[in-house]
């Protein structure tokens, strides 16, 4: 049941961030459109669009680093990993890689928080404060460090020879 459960959870995730990367491309290729346009034609200047650029930008980065980290899409540098024989090496080098991981994830969602708590400006424009920019990292943050957990918990405790140490596959659960 708890397995099912987290499946759900991560089809919903993987979902939600697909739909946030491409909600701020859309927005910002209409953006930059505009701005051409604007530019093209000696329209009037807007701007507001700077403001509404630098937050789809944050947003669909952080989005896309989320769902890269969920996906085990970033590269990797496997030449120690690769040169190893023994399986149980391998895994203990992998565990030791997303452990480092881990901690600076922890670190990095750490500072999100105190710089989004300390955040004091606001966008000129509209006058809304940046933390709305500044979330993306909390957010990214926060879902890198769930699948961490995730992946270091079913490296650890989960059923014996049916975990891919390295594999570049989402998160399978182990029953």
């Amino acid at each position: 049941m708890l397995m099912r459960a987290l499946r759900f959870v991560d089809h919903w995730v993987a979902r939600a961030l697909r739909a946030t990367m491409l909600a701020c491309l859309v927005a910002l290729f209409l953006l930059v459109t505009f701005i051409v346009l604007t530019r093209l034609f000696s329209w009037p200047s807007a701007g507001w669009t700077d403001e509404l650029v630098e937050l789809f930008f944050a947003w669909l980065i952080f989005s896309g680093v989320a769902s890269l980290w969920r996906e085990r899409g970033h590269f990797a540098v496997t030449l120690l990993a690769d040169t190893v024989r023994s399986a149980r090496v391998r895994k203990v080098l992998d565990d030791g890689a997303e452990l480092a991981c881990l901690v600076f994830l922890l670190v990095f969602t750490y500072q999100s928080w105190t710089f989004i708590v300390n955040a004091s400006e606001a966008s000129p424009v509209f006058s809304i404060s940046k933390a709305y920019w500044y979330a993306s990292t909390l957010v990214a943050g926060a879902i890198m460090i769930a699948y961490s957990l995730a992946r270091l918990g079913n490296s650890l405790f989960g059923a014996s020879g049916k975990t891919q140490p390295g594999s570049k596959e989402p998160i399978r659960y182990e029953a």
